[in-house]
């Protein structure tokens, strides 16, 4: 290089990981032995979001419907961007309806969401009507571009049987022809 001359060049890296990371860089001089060092901290964070899944019901009739509402905050300092929200249906639920813009294919629900802005809340819901009687668990799962982890949730519904009793009675076990008779 001719004195006065700089040279610029640029390293592209991506963060796998959250936590400081310092990046420096060496310079050696041959024709008089000078070292020169520099370098610079990125701070790299983890978007962690947060799922909260809650019925409307924990206890429903067999043949009934049920509400989830599922609550995805960003807590994080920076945007979170692509969200892939999954809600698996167990085997006792069939699917009614959903938070618009969802997918449904083989038992599984699933949006996608530009991003959800730091500090943002994002609730969508699904709507279900159960099958058969047992402890029905409903299981989400969220992704997001900025996090390797996956953000899940559950909630367990107990669905019962509609065990109904009848009972008939009369105010009198023999009666005669023109009397009344309470049923």
């Amino acid at each position: 290089m001719k004195p006065g001359d700089s040279l610029e060049f640029n390293i592209v890296a991506q963060a796998v990981d959250d936590g400081n990371w310092t990046n420096n860089v060496y310079v050696n001089c041959d024709e008089n032995g000078t070292l020169k060092s520099d370098n610079v901290t990125v701070e790299v964070v983890a978007i962690n979001l947060t799922v909260v899944k809650s019925p409307d019901n924990a206890i429903i009739a067999n043949n009934s419907v049920v509400n989830y509402t599922i609550t995805i905050t960003n807590p994080s300092e920076i945007d979170a961007t692509n969200i892939v929200v999954y809600d698996k249906l167990p085997d006792g639920f069939e699917f009614i309806n959903a938070t618009e813009g969802y997918n449904y294919a083989n038992g599984v629900v699933d949006w996608i969401f530009r991003n959800i802005t730091k500090g943002e809340t994002l609730v969508i819901w699904i709507t279900v009507k159960s099958t058969k009687t047992d402890n029905l668990t409903n299981y989400v799962e969220v992704h997001c571009n900025e996090n390797n982890n996956v953000t899940n949730a559950s909630s367990t519904v107990q669905v019962v049987p509609v065990n109904l009793t009848v009972v008939k009675t009369a105010n009198v076990n023999v009666t005669k022809i023109n009397s009344e008779v309470v049923f």
